[in-house]
């Protein structure tokens, strides 16, 4: 599903670099590719089943196109987004399956670890992360983190420049 409902916002028309990554690899339609980086023109091309596709463009019209379009098919949503637009300025959307969550995701890793998740740490900076920061009973959000998850933090720490996520680790390990 996640292959043919986004496959209309990557049409010609709308002339966007994406990145796909899959269960087993990562896919682009961009020129030059990193290591473990398979080419494709389409994700029609993909055979594997699809977890996330970010998309790219410079034009804030075609973004604004390709909003709608994911809206439009029900099945997915903008999990992350640039957070300034300029146009001139590469933007991007991270595209996931409408049910696809940071919060869901950390509630199955307590459970399947067996901790409370009341009694878990989440570390955040984008929007993508604010349903894990509610899924959790300790919420850290790092100095360069967007307004909406500082204000959803009891911690702040330094930024991801600053290494804050290593400090705040090595904060509670020290005061065991």
């Amino acid at each position: 599903i996640f292959n043919d409902a986004l496959e209309v916002t990557l049409e010609d028309k709308y002339d966007l670099l994406f990145f796909a990554n899959g269960i087993e690899k990562r896919y682009t339609n961009k020129t030059e590719k990193s290591i473990g980086t398979i080419n494709c023109n389409s994700l029609l091309d993909i055979e594997e089943d699809i977890a996330q596709v970010v998309i790219q463009s410079l034009y804030v019209n075609k973004m604004i196109e390709v909003k709608q379009k994911v809206e439009e098919t029900g099945e997915l949503k903008i999990a992350n987004k640039s957070k300034q637009v300029v146009e001139g300025k590469l933007l991007y959307y991270d595209i996931v399956n409408k049910d696809v969550s940071k919060g869901k995701a950390t509630i199955e890793l307590c459970n399947y670890l067996n901790i409370d998740p009341l009694k878990a740490m989440a570390i955040g900076d984008s929007l993508n992360d604010i349903d894990m920061l509610d899924a959790v009973g300790y919420k850290v959000a790092v100095a360069n983190a967007s307004d909406d998850v500082k204000q959803k933090a009891d911690i702040i720490t330094l930024s991801n420049q600053e290494n804050g996520v290593a400090t705040i680790l090595n904060e509670l390990y020290n005061q065991k």
